[in-house]
């Protein structure tokens, strides 16, 4: 693996790519927070994946895309999840982090949303994405681990 700087093209600005692509040819699993990449980074952050995968890591596979921000009472969260999951299909997680005041205070408070607010509908959230997690993961590593043995 080269040690040597993704360019991804991004001139400043907060493309995707930029932030993903520095880090990725050093992992094997990924995940991308999908309202952050929203409707106009899908692109960039796709091209950044399959240039990292062509030379640095082609061993690099997303987990998943998350919804995060989402507010089932506005357009444009739904109008969002749709786009995004017409391009990432199956690697969407199926939980989606909501928009949620006690999430929005913890980090002011510098703590975790399990420790502020345990019981919020954003700690509930995250404790159902761990577990989405865990369930990829481990079906990943059973594939994984069928192919080798044949």
């Amino acid at each position: 693996m080269s040690n040597e700087p993704v360019n991804d093209g991004a001139q400043g600005g907060t493309a995707p790519g930029r932030y993903y692509g520095h880090g990725l040819p050093y992992v094997d699993v990924n995940t991308f927070p999908g309202r952050i990449i929203a409707i106009e980074g899908t692109d960039d952050l796709l091209e950044t994946y399959e240039r990292i995968r062509a030379r640095p890591n082609p061993d690099l596979k997303v987990l998943g895309v998350l919804i995060t921000l989402f507010d089932k009472r506005t357009n444009i969260s739904r109008d969002t999840h749709e786009q995004i999951r017409s391009v990432f299909g199956s690697v969407l997680f199926k939980t989606r982090i909501g928009k949620n005041v006690r999430l929005e205070e913890s980090p002011a408070y510098k703590e975790t949303i399990m420790s502020f607010a345990p019981k919020s509908p954003g700690a509930r959230d995250y404790c159902k994405l761990g577990l989405e997690v865990i369930q990829r993961v481990e079906e990943d590593r059973i594939a994984n681990h069928t192919e080798d043995a044949a």
